[in-house]
């Protein structure tokens, strides 16, 4: 479980959000929602570490701050890897801190995403559905009990989109999953709580 006690976020001397009191129960799968630049992302990197807040505390049940990558794997625009790696390097590279769900290969996830024929592609020649298949599939395919996903159906052709249902609905039972969306109905899946960030302003 993540429980979300009091915090808020300001930028330049504005609040973002503030006093947001939520708590994220394992395992399920919960939205965060909220148009553009409402503060989604912003709240996503707090839960996930990678940013700070400004005022109350996140509390992880029985998870360490200091071990959360162990625990959380990210897809998201932000989401920075490395442009002159290829997309078999990106993931030989992910793995060596990242155990493999089910031990899965490498070979086997690319097959599934349709990535086997660019495995000597570089990252940034890939286009941008395909930078943001090869990014969810790290995340599903880590062996981590929680998954934060941000718009992760951005980019995405339908059969993507399938694919990626079909993996939130594989996972929903075993690992809690976290996503960001602007109400997208594709991206809402198996949805049992809802944290609409416009209800903290």
């Amino acid at each position: 479980m993540i429980s979300l006690s009091n915090i808020g976020k300001s930028y330049q001397g504005k609040w973002i959000f503030k006093s947001v009191n939520f708590e994220f129960k394992f395992p399920g799968v919960y939205a965060i929602t909220g148009r553009n630049g409402a503060g989604k992302s912003s709240l996503l990197k707090i839960i996930s570490g990678l940013g700070l807040q400004n005022q109350g505390e996140v509390l992880y049940n029985e998870v360490s701050k200091d071990s959360l990558s162990e625990y959380i794997s990210v897809a998201s625009p932000y989401l920075e890897l490395i442009q002159d790696f290829t997309v078999s390097e990106i993931f030989e590279f992910h793995f060596k801190f990242k155990k493999q769900v089910n031990s899965v290969t490498i070979k086997e996830i690319l097959k599934e995403i349709g990535l086997n024929e660019h495995v000597h592609k570089y990252f940034k020649n890939l286009s941008s559905g395909m930078k943001q298949k090869l990014k969810l599939a790290m995340a599903f395919y880590s062996d981590t009990k929680i998954l934060l996903l941000d718009e992760p159906c951005s980019n995405l052709d339908a059969e993507t989109i399938q694919w990626y249902q079909s993996k939130i609905e594989e996972f929903k039972d075993s690992r809690l999953i976290i996503i960001c969306s602007n109400n997208k109905q594709d991206e809402l899946i198996a949805i049992q709580g809802l944290l609409n960030i416009h209800d903290f302003k």
